[in-house]
């Protein structure tokens, strides 16, 4: 989905973009994301636009003076409900390596019987780790200039996406 460049706004409680996402998924697959993976300003920007509205509900701890005098301030959102789905709760989870401006719906199972996918991902591994070494080196007239032995860890590997069809990207959110 793109987003236009639009900021994400709150509409009936719900915010717009996570809710077409939601529409997207349940309309192609009946399914519902397990997870939003979006960078810390989309869960910022969420956040605020819900706990900043008068539908954001409060909850106190019961009457115990302890916990009535030291509250915690601030908010996050962590879960969110997906109306589409009848109301079940997707998580949101906060990636730093997710550009901002992008949020991941993930699903990360198909529960159809027959579908033959067991599991949404899986990671194939030509090698988990594998060691280099390098020849010996020497940096004249420096501390610790040598001998050193340099050497380098490297990984091959790859995602498998059993089901690219479930998994939805909205992008270009300002």
């Amino acid at each position: 989905i793109d987003n236009g460049g639009n900021a994400p706004t709150l509409s009936g409680g719900g915010i717009d973009i996570l809710d077409k996402l939601n529409d997207n998924v349940w309309s192609a697959l009946q399914l519902s994301p397990t997870a939003y993976m979006m960078n810390s300003l989309q869960g910022d920007e969420i956040s605020k636009l819900i706990l900043g509205s008068s539908s954001a509900t409060t909850f106190l701890p019961p009457t115990d003076a302890d916990a009535r005098t030291n509250l915690a301030g601030g908010g996050f959102i962590g879960r969110y409900v997906n109306r589409a789905a009848g109301g079940v709760p997707v998580s949101i989870e906060i990636h730093p390596r997710v550009a901002p401006g992008t949020i991941i719906a993930r699903t990360d199972r198909v529960p159809f019987p027959g579908s033959n996918i067991g599991t949404a991902f899986e990671v194939r591994c030509l090698y988990d780790t594998r060691r280099f070494d390098y020849a010996a080196g020497y940096t004249a007239a420096t501390i610790g200039g040598g001998p050193r032995y340099d050497f380098e860890v490297r990984s091959l590997e790859t995602l498998v996406n059993y089901a690219p069809s479930a998994q939805a990207v909205a992008a270009n959110i300002a």
